[in-house]
């Protein structure tokens, strides 16, 4: 009997040790969900607009056909010296953007061809100039290009005509315009010249 109550007693002395750290515990977990405003979490969530977005890994892998090539050439290219088949250096003068990323910078080295050509001659017979693009080069990769060509031709009066892509738009050259022409009705293409061309197939970037 004695037994028991001594063993009765020690259960309920244990039991009021306890209850105060219990009570401890309870508020202490009381007031820090209270720092927590009602309906939030008790940690901070990350604001959304720090994580990456979805434009940020967008990178051009192709031009699309129709998009425009502005070069300006690193020397003149004229009917009365230049063969078919030569080849002309320029400059990418506007970058070339997809989408709104630019994905060739201004500056890329670009290679034209002289598709055809007739220096002029006698009796007024004007000469004529054919010029499209090769290749541009990007990231230290020459990539090849078919593009549209640009046409002039000269007059016997020291006039010439330009069309992109071979039409003749039938507007005539004066200074300052889009060919300018030497003796004998030659057309040529100055040092420095502004050309735009328009790619007829799309073309692959490398990665």
């Amino acid at each position: 009997m004695r037994v028991e109550r001594l063993v009765w007693w020690s259960v309920l002395a244990l039991a009021l040790s306890t209850a105060p750290a219990c009570s401890k515990q309870r508020k202490v977990l009381a007031s820090s969900s209270s720092v927590a405003s009602p309906g939030q979490l008790p940690f901070k969530l990350l604001p959304a607009n720090q994580g990456p977005t979805p434009s940020s890994h967008f990178r051009a892998t192709e031009i699309p056909a129709g998009s425009p090539i502005v070069i300006r050439l690193k020397s003149a290219v004229s009917s009365a010296h230049v063969h078919p088949d030569d080849s002309f250096e320029a400059v990418l003068d506007v970058p070339i953007t997809v989408e709104g990323q630019t994905c060739v910078p201004r500056g890329a080295t670009v290679i034209g061809r002289v598709v055809d050509v007739k220096p002029a001659g006698e009796f007024n017979d004007a000469g004529y100039l054919r010029l499209t693009l090769v290749s541009i080069t990007v990231s230290g990769h020459v990539i090849p290009l078919q593009t549209s060509s640009i046409f002039a031709k000269g007059r016997g009066d020291n006039r010439a005509l330009v069309s992109a892509s071979g039409e003749n738009r039938g507007s005539e050259s004066s200074s300052g315009a889009d060919v300018t022409v030497i003796s004998r009705g030659d057309p040529r293409f100055s040092t420095g010249r502004q050309l735009t061309f328009r790619l007829a197939q799309a073309v692959q970037l490398r990665g």
